[in-house]
């Protein structure tokens, strides 16, 4: 007899049954027809779920009344718990799908509950340079579409968006780490510049939206369907497993390797963590293995508040033509003659304002002779130009440093 090589199967229930229906009413069914498989709870963020063990092809696997392992059509099984329990079900894993509603029949529709994780803590390691300098961090709140907190630690920056948050890491800012954590699971996505190196242009763009190319989820609470141990405890312990899903846009999970590389770890160190789904210091292992602060840990389980962490800046959600004008009057960047001049009416507005008065000045009288003098002929235009230019140079420093002195005067 062919032994089969156990996979994971999730069993979603559909979302209209009744708020009755309990862990105890899925293990006690899956326990008389001697299915292996780990629940969660209706009451668990993620529940009610089950997961099951299929073969390569597809088909169950239950244990025969001598304990061995054998498989049965899936189809068929599902459509019977389906009527069994009154409720819509949907069996699915990378190589199955099957779905039945409440009284039995099989259907194509029925697809598996979305979870709002919008209450999970999440904090986004950045490896790259963007967010190094302050004067660009408005741009990741624009950018994330929320207010965020910005961290140092160590050779990264830590990102605690304030609500909900639009994925989008350009590749001067990855590789970024998220880590989301709530009482029911742990999940970690990983944003690499090597996922953005083999997608192509167009995918290029669309990975940059949202999509990681590594992600690692960890449900917590599983209950085994069966007792027992050997064979039996074996394969509820690899469903209860924590889960890796890499190659969003090639389906080859090999492509998760380089993006852990730039991480500084690898498959065989996340492949140990991955058993770890109950462990009480699942998170701190987890943190460790992705070699990220440790911090972070304590910020996602909530042990600390970001607001207490040395150097944290916290950095408004602004819209477009306020991150613009931000933009406009900071200080200019750059060692050249041109940047230290434009920096003069931040560190010596005095000075800066004597200097816009005289050309203003310039500038009347410039006006006042263009206007009074005989024609010159082409000169005129090129006096004007020059004129217009110095106006405009006059209102915008006198902008900048009405600006600058409200400010002043708002933190003084």
């Amino acid at each position: 007899m062919r032994t089969p090589t156990p996979s994971a199967a999730s069993l979603y229930f559909d979302p209209i049954a009744d708020q009755g229906f309990s862990a105890n009413r899925i293990i006690e069914e899956l326990q008389r027809r001697r299915i292996p498989a780990v629940v969660l709870d209706a009451d668990h963020p993620d529940g009610p779920l089950a997961r099951v063990a299929v073969d390569e092809r597809g088909d169950l696997i239950v244990v025969s009344t001598d304990g061995s392992m054998v498989t049965t059509d899936a189809a068929a099984v599902i459509t019977s718990l389906a009527a069994a329990w009154g409720v819509g079900l949907v069996l699915e894993a990378e190589h199955v799908f099957h779905a039945a509603d409440f009284g039995g029949d099989a259907i194509d529709g029925l697809v598996a509950e979305e979870h709002d994780r919008s209450g999970a803590t999440v904090v986004y390691v950045v490896g790259g340079a963007v967010p190094i300098d302050p004067a660009r961090r408005l741009e990741i709140a624009a950018q994330l579409e929320s207010s965020v907190t910005i961290v140092p630690a160590d050779d990264t920056h830590l990102v605690v968006p304030h609500g909900e948050v639009r994925d989008y890491w350009l590749p001067a800012q990855r590789p970024v780490v998220a880590v989301r954590h709530d009482a029911g699971s742990l999940v970690v996505d990983i944003f690499s510049t090597s996922g953005l190196r083999t997608t192509g242009p167009v995918r290029e763009r669309m990975a940059m939206r949202a999509l990681p190319d590594v992600r690692l989820h960890w449900h917590t609470g599983w209950l085994p369907v069966l007792a027992g141990d050997g064979e039996i405890a074996a394969v509820q312990r690899l469903l209860a497993r924590g889960t890796v899903s890499g190659g969003l846009f090639s389906g080859d999970e090999r492509d998760i390797e380089p993006g852990l590389g730039e991480l500084g770890t690898s498959r065989a160190v996340i492949d140990d963590v991955l058993d770890r789904s109950d462990d009480p210091e699942l998170v701190p292992t987890v943190v460790a293995a992705l070699r990220v602060p440790t911090v972070v840990g304590s910020l996602v389980e909530r042990s600390v508040h970001v607001d207490t962490l040395p150097g944290a800046q916290r950095v408004e959600r602004t819209g477009i033509g306020r991150m613009v004008w931000e933009q406009t009057i900071a200080p200019a960047r750059g060692s050249s003659w041109w940047a230290r001049w434009q920096r003069m009416p931040h560190r010596r507005p005095r000075l800066a304002a004597v200097l816009t008065l005289l050309e203003a000045l310039v500038t009347i009288a410039m006006v006042s002779l263009l206007l009074t003098a005989p024609p010159t002929g082409p000169w005129d235009v090129v006096l004007w130009v020059v004129a217009s230019v110095l106006a405009i140079d006059v209102v915008s420093d006198i902008v900048l440093l009405v600006a600058l002195a409200m400010r002043r005067r708002r933190f003084t």
